[in-house]
């Protein structure tokens, strides 16, 4: 048995956001994993979270979009290699090739992919990525956590990838490195809207004269 357990390195804090930056950091970990990638999953899981109706739960969109980007992000990941692997009480990760990575999705708080604030999720379930164990993680280097934090605002979403250091009350209250992913907009108009007014006329009938 092999204990999935959050990476304590003495790794100063570090928050990556410039374009070149955020590729190398990204491929450090894998090289299949890439901004293009998780904009896609983005994408995707907004394309299955469009039609929720009134009637459904106040928080059903956020478990939607939780459960969709889960989802797209492994079904990507599996086809270039990464593992799936799910633990207690729903818990999904998905494991790098050299399993020396394990990312799993959070929906985060507003702070999500800004320098400044306090970034958290926004579950009480923090505390269970330092809890699993699975049989399938063999690296003889450790497994480093990393999670793929999102939050929605408006036609915005924001992303980041980072390093939980420790956590308090189910919470991740301190990070390691912090990777943003560019801003996903989606602009999509909630009701058709035309440009200009069309105004309706009576149009003139011609008679033809009798021969």
């Amino acid at each position: 048995m092999f204990s999935l357990q959050p990476s304590f390195d003495a790794i100063s804090d570090k928050f990556i956001d410039e374009n070149s930056e955020v590729v190398s950091a990204l491929a450090a970990i894998h090289p299949s994993l890439t901004t293009q990638l998780v904009y896609e999953v983005i994408l995707a899981a907004n394309e299955k979270t469009q039609h929720v109706g009134s009637s459904f739960p106040a928080n059903a969109p956020l478990a939607m979009w939780q459960f969709h980007i889960t989802g797209f992000l492994r079904e990507k990941l599996c086809a270039l290699g990464w593992t799936k692997v799910d633990g207690k009480g729903g818990v999904a990760y998905v494991i790098s090739p050299c399993k020396e990575h394990a990312i799993r999705v959070f929906a985060g708080n507003k702070y999500v992919g800004l320098r400044d604030g306090n970034v958290s999720n926004r579950s009480i379930k923090g505390n269970t990525l330092k809890d699993d164990i699975y049989p399938l993680l063999n690296s003889d280097k450790g497994t480093t956590i990393w999670t793929l934090l999102h939050y929605r605002f408006g036609e915005l979403m924001r992303l980041e990838l980072s390093q939980p250091k420790s956590f308090a009350k189910g919470k991740i209250n301190d990070w390691g490195t912090r990777i943003k992913i560019p801003d996903v907009k989606f602009n999509i108009p909630t009701t058709p809207r035309m440009k200009e007014k069309v105004e309706v006329g009576v149009v003139p009938v011609k008679r033809k004269k009798k021969a």
